[in-house]
């Protein structure tokens, strides 16, 4: 997905700096306790972000707050049995909350994966034999399950599960269900506006109508405008550069903020005034991976 029109170029004193596109493809510290044993848990279609999932729990009792619980996500082996993609031991602050799990095992992605919610009496995360499959007592122990239909964040093998937002320029798209069947991109077809009723092409236009597309059994995607809303250096204070001195020189910062970080990671190139590469030179890395992100950016070694 990488067009002239997404593309941003930022000038700065005595270097130019280019942003250009690129394809590519957390828990908190709480004092004592009371484990939960009941309570619900909503598992939502989702992508594997950071190399972790969301498991979103509510209802929690048995005990007073916060509620600490174990949450297992798992996905079904070739044999039919559940095999533990990751687990997480936690306290939720109330008695709602999203437990944050990260994943060990990927080999599940993208599929089906079922979220199970244990008292940490019973089971805790350190007792998960991550990337083994689940003992069937061990899945009795549950208070609450629900799955989800989760795919790779990085987006490498392009597929689109149901919900998800995709970007103007974009090819090679593959949409798939929850049952992991694909949905046609013919089927996809513009739910409101003068462009009501247009189906979806591949790729997807420059100039595409966006919005919301549907088919007729409910399977949507959000089609938006790629943009770079931020493309600037900061000094280390974090306000804008006027000028670079030689006390700041060497701790400068490259800032980035754009709406398209689950398709695509900014790649970073920065050029002398003869117009050639130095980013391996003077940043600490030549991509940004999150929005809003930066990198270092060190000039004490350039000419003024």
């Amino acid at each position: 997905m990488t067009n002239d029109n997404t593309r941003s170029k930022a000038n700065a004193v005595f270097f130019s700096l280019i942003m250009v596109l690129s394809m590519v493809g957390v828990g908190f510290a709480a004092g004592p306790a009371a484990a939960a044993n009941q309570g619900s848990v909503t598992f939502n279609d989702q992508q594997l972000d950071d190399g972790s999932v969301d498991v979103d729990v509510s209802g929690l009792a048995g005990g007073s707050t916060p509620n600490e619980v174990t949450a297992v996500v798992t996905y079904t082996n070739s044999a039919g049995n559940p095999v533990a993609a990751g687990a997480t031991t936690t306290n939720v602050g109330s008695a709602s909350g999203t437990v944050s799990v990260s994943i060990g095992d990927a080999g599940g992605f993208p599929g089906s994966h079922t979220a199970h919610l244990f008292n940490p009496d019973d089971l805790s995360a350190s007792g998960v034999p991550i990337g083994s499959e689940l003992a069937s007592s061990t899945v009795n122990d549950r208070f609450a399950f629900d799955s989800a239909f989760v795919q790779r964040s990085d987006r490498e093998g392009k597929e689109i599960v149901n919900g998800s937002t995709i970007y103007q320029g974009e090819d090679d798209l593959v949409f798939l269900r929850a049952n992991n069947n694909t949905v046609s991109p013919a089927a996809l077809q513009k739910t409101a506006g003068n462009d009501e009723g247009t189906s979806l092409n591949l790729p997807i236009g420059e100039d595409a109508a966006t919005g919301s597309y549907a088919t007729d059994d409910g399977f949507s995607v959000v089609v938006q405008e790629p943009r770079i809303t931020t493309s600037e250096v900061q000094l280390p204070s974090g306000n804008d550069i006027e000028e670079v001195s030689t006390s700041n020189a060497d701790s400068l910062t490259i800032n980035a903020e754009w709406n398209f970080a689950d398709a695509e990671d900014i790649e970073v190139t920065v050029e002398d005034p003869s117009g050639a590469d130095i980013t391996n030179v003077v940043t600490n890395s030549d991509t940004i991976g999150s929005s809003p992100g930066s990198v270092g950016l060190d000039l004490s070694e350039e000419d003024a």
